[in-house]
């Protein structure tokens, strides 16, 4: 999480990873103005040490932590556009979170996650039926999923 946002109030934070490249600037926009309403109604606008101001589950996977495995279903197919949904296995046929990928510039990037149980979306409102799967849009879930569980790994608050 404080690589996507920034250090969340760290002094001399750096980032580990790039999410530029995974993200477009409209969903990262979102999570971020997700993240401000919530430090702002829970602290007051600044981090605490030791307190959950903003967001308290990473908005990629729309979960806390990770057991490392993902099923994933792609749901709808357009020309430079696909929605697809994950879950864990053994949780039921509910997803844990939904995502439209966007082809631009020869490689997809997630452009808006829809999370569940009760949890907030970002940058994603509607969603389409099933059609063909999208090549290559599923292999950039599994890599961010697996890339976002390794280098946050502890740097969340």
């Amino acid at each position: 999480m404080s690589n996507l946002l920034g250090g969340r109030g760290e002094r001399g934070f750096r980032r580990t990873v790039d999410y530029t490249t995974l993200l477009t600037p409209a969903l990262i926009a979102a999570i971020a103005r997700t993240e401000r309403t919530l430090l702002r109604r829970n602290c007051g606008g600044r981090y605490r040490p030791d307190e959950v101001c903003g967001l308290d589950f990473v908005p990629v996977t729309c979960a806390q932590e990770s057991n490392g495995t993902y099923l994933y279903r792609t749901q709808v197919t357009r020309p430079g556009e696909a929605i697809i949904a994950y879950r864990w296995p053994g949780e039921g046929r509910s997803a844990a979170a939904t995502y439209r990928l966007l082809h631009r510039g020869g490689s997809w990037r997630i452009d808006g996650i829809r999370c569940g149980e009760g949890l907030p979306s970002f940058n994603l409102t509607r969603l389409g039926r099933s059609e063909a799967p999208a090549d290559g849009a599923g292999r950039l879930l599994s890599g961010l999923a697996a890339t976002t569980n390794r280098r946050d790994e502890g740097r969340d608050r």
